[in-house]
């Protein structure tokens, strides 16, 4: 490997995007209460929000972003209101996603942090896999499902610094995927093995640099790896449960759980992703949530406008949130909200393409595709990526206009 990892930069722009990403990763990790967590994680990223203001105020592009996220903080109260989907703190999220999003386009972040923390990150699932901790039990904040999302998380960003790279890395990806097995994640493995894909061929095909010994030894990594998750150190899925013998329930919703510390497990159920997949397929509760989600939003005009309330429902009512970023965007913001953010979207995707960022492209699709499964986006913390694609591609734009030479 010719590049290889340097001492990070240390500024103030880069300690307050490294802070929100370690508090994030806290607020998973760690038994803190959710109520302190968010408070440091809101502030940090408003923090980072007010940063660049001052050393912005006098860019019209500034202002352009100030407007949208006025724009959606009415939108977001105009459905709380209505269906109270979300508590009147939840507006703090869209300034402090966006803070930090800004933090990244407007400044030279070192993406060397997020290839620190990635690494740090992957090392402790590895040591979870081999001490066979049980997969519902690692995380405070949500369920097993989002150690595939905090991690790809952070390779996405270990990834957005290898954009005009000479050197493309493999093992993030492979990693990633494998962790995304182990973890009984069907969206996240997709997704991941998606992404692993896609940057092999955008380095052997479109870069035409792709390097066959890095693509060899990763290959056997991800063999020898996914042999002893099938059949030496498999997934413990036993149910959870709190000090007091109640069943542990874990609310998806970001930053709000009911699941206590200090958790123990009942018995061990060995399973693999390969029974996951063979048991249930494709097939998801997702479904019946999605469908319920279009119906309810079909058969009432303040659904379809202001956005699904929770409160009733047999699947809405049982999960607090549709398991769908975008539907989630939806029922926070209601249907002006929706439609802005989805027009900036496709604007970002189609200025991606239009600049022959493949690269980008594969990162934006990549993010698109992860956000479709849960909520982790709008508000959540996935949202500093859309952003930054967003502010660079339509709010702010890049210096240079021109397009991307990629294909050599």
């Amino acid at each position: 490997m010719k590049e290889k990892l340097k001492c990070p930069k240390m500024d103030v722009p880069n300690l307050l995007v490294v802070s929100l990403v370690v508090l994030v990763l806290a607020r998973n990790l760690l038994p803190i209460p959710g109520i302190v967590s968010n408070m440091m994680i809101a502030g940090c990223g408003c923090l980072s929000f007010l940063y660049v203001f001052l050393k912005k105020y006098r860019e019209k592009n500034m202002w352009k972003v100030i407007a949208l996220a006025l724009f959606l903080s009415v939108c977001m109260l105009c459905s709380i209101f209505y269906n109270h989907n979300a508590s009147l703190g939840e507006v703090l999220w869209i300034w402090c996603f966006m803070g930090t999003a800004l933090l990244l386009c407007w400044f030279e972040i070192d993406k060397t942090w997020f290839a620190y923390l990635f690494s740090l990150l992957a090392a402790y699932f590895l040591v979870c896999i081999v001490m066979c901790r049980n997969v519902n039990a690692i995380l405070y904040g949500t369920s097993r499902n989002g150690i595939a999302a905090l991690l790809l998380f952070l390779m996405l960003g270990v990834y957005l610094g290898q954009r005009k790279s000479e050197v493309i890395w493999y093992l993030p990806a492979a990693l990633s995927v494998i962790i995304s097995a182990w973890s009984l994640s069907r969206a996240g493995l997709l997704v991941s093995a998606f992404f692993g894909v896609a940057v092999l061929f955008y380095d052997f095909i479109i870069r035409k640099k792709g390097s066959i010994k890095r693509l060899v030894w990763t290959a056997g990594i991800m063999a020898v790896s996914f042999f002893l998750i099938m059949n030496v150190f498999p997934s413990n899925d036993s149910d959870v449960y709190s000090e007091d013998g109640d069943m542990r329930y874990v609310n998806e919703e970001y930053g709000n759980t009911e699941a206590e510390s200090g958790s123990k497990t009942d018995g061990k159920n060995s399973v693999t992703i390969v029974n996951r997949f063979q048991g249930q397929g494709l097939k998801s509760t997702r479904l019946k949530i999605w469908s319920e989600y279009f119906w309810k939003m079909t058969h009432s005009a303040k659904e379809f406008f202001l956005g699904v309330t929770y409160k009733d429902g047999e699947f809405l009512k049982e999960y607090q949130n549709p398991h769908n970023g975008y539907l989630e965007l939806h029922s926070k913001f209601g249907l002006f909200g929706f439609v802005t953010v989805m027009v900036l979207l496709l604007c970002a995707f189609w200025r991606e393409c239009y600049r022959r960022d493949i690269f980008g492209v594969i990162l934006f699709l990549t993010i698109l595709m992860r956000a479709f499964f849960d909520w982790i986006v709008f508000p959540g913390y996935y949202d500093v990526l859309v952003w930054f694609f967003v502010f660079e591609n339509v709010l702010i734009k890049r210096e240079n206009d021109e397009k991307i030479q990629c294909v050599h």
